[in-house]
């Protein structure tokens, strides 16, 4: 997350591209932006994971995401590290996620066939809500484990500070799009700005795009490789 407000943001943004007299669509456009990248990438920050998501016995489904499941924001994805456990804290299965069209058998089984789930397919029905079918019906009551994506709530208040880890990138983002408005997107000035826009964003991604725990360097087998003397 940056530092600055988004009313910070978006004066300096406009001052950027020589205006301060846009803010009210310099606000939707940087919104609209910040939703795109959210999208675009998988940002640590945006990462969470819901925990005790009650699986009652007999349910085929369950919706999550989008005020449903206990899930508020929408969801942009359905992470593949799931777990399924008792109340007890006794059993637990880590359950694998699917493609939707991959193995239709929970959705044309018989009602009977009950047991305890091991895989789930994911199916988006509205943007950010997303159902969840087991593999069989539960045969008895379930804690569920959700990893996921989600997509930041709409910036509402001036003085919040947006998601986005580098504020400079924010700026030219607002910079960028009310050059293209004003000065067409065909202008020098205006592919200037969007190229330097996306060589930031590139260099966000590699600053602050990579989960913790991943080493960057690369290491080689000394088996395989050896010493150059």
């Amino acid at each position: 997350m940056g530092q600055l407000t988004r009313d910070q943001v978006v004066s300096e943004g406009q001052l950027l591209a020589g205006r301060d007299d846009n803010a009210t669509a310099s606000n939707s456009w940087l919104q609209r932006w910040l939703d795109s990248v959210a999208a675009s990438w998988a940002w640590p920050t945006l990462h969470d994971e819901a925990v005790g998501i009650v699986i009652t016995a007999g349910t085929a489904s369950v919706t999550v995401g989008g005020g449903s499941g206990g899930i508020t924001p929408k969801l942009l994805k359905i992470l593949d590290n799931m777990w399924l456990y008792d109340s007890t804290r006794t059993f637990r299965r880590r359950l694998r996620l699917k493609h939707f069209i991959g193995d239709p058998v929970d959705r044309i089984g018989a009602t009977d066939n009950t047991g305890t789930p091991s895989s789930v397919r994911v199916k988006q029905t509205t943007f950010g809500t997303w159902i969840l079918y087991f593999d069989v019906i539960p045969n008895q009551a379930y804690l569920l484990t959700v990893p996921y994506i989600f997509l930041p709530a709409t910036i509402v208040s001036g003085s919040e500070i947006p998601w986005y880890p580098n504020d400079e990138t924010m700026i030219q983002a607002v910079a960028f799009k009310n050059l293209e408005f004003y000065a067409g997107k065909d202008a020098p000035q205006t592919q200037a700005a969007q190229q330097q826009l996306a060589s930031l964003a590139t260099n966000d991604r590699s600053r602050y795009g990579t989960n913790p725990g991943i080493n960057d360097n690369l290491i080689l087998d000394p088996s395989v490789f050896k010493t150059r003397r």
